[in-house]
């Protein structure tokens, strides 16, 4: 009777890890807001799961027309992460949503698949004379349902 223990493994993996592999972790951009700029200003937060230290990595984002690549001189050691700070910033003053994709290009990168994060942010025009109204005939008058509460 004193064998009364056990263990369970499922989903094990054995496998060698990538020579060079730089995974775009989270995205550092404004929250949608209300009154966002027309410089705000985007950031990357890179994970190295290679094999190697990073020490220059190409990055880029895409918001509607505009397309930004900047190639960063930094030092990544094995199993860390850093943030990559981009100098173009973003013009995001007119109310909408702004789709963006932001991304690594690490040289030599062998798993492309975790090299890219896709979000969504949201400038809500700022409410300035009141009384206010909003008929919505010509549009959601960047109105947002994004939570509900209890009925009580």
């Amino acid at each position: 009777d004193g064998w009364n223990w056990y263990i369970g493994l499922d989903n094990v993996a054995i496998y060698v890890p990538p020579a060079k592999d730089a995974v775009a972790v989270e995205e550092l951009a404004p929250e949608s807001a209300c009154g966002l700029s027309a410089a705000e200003l985007i950031s990357l937060v890179v994970f190295n799961n290679g094999q190697a230290d990073i020490t220059s990595i190409d990055a880029g984002f895409e918001v509607g027309a505009q397309m930004v690549s900047e190639t960063f001189t930094i030092t990544i050691p094995i199993g860390e992460s850093d943030t990559l700070n981009f100098l173009t910033p973003v013009d995001m003053s007119a109310g909408g949503s702004y789709d963006f994709a932001i991304w690594t290009a690490l040289t030599g990168d062998e798993d492309a698949n975790n090299d890219t994060i896709w979000f969504s942010r949201q400038n809500i025009p700022i409410i300035s004379s009141l009384p206010y109204s909003e008929g919505f005939e010509s549009g959601n008058g960047f109105w947002n349902a994004s939570e509900s509460l209890p009925i009580t």
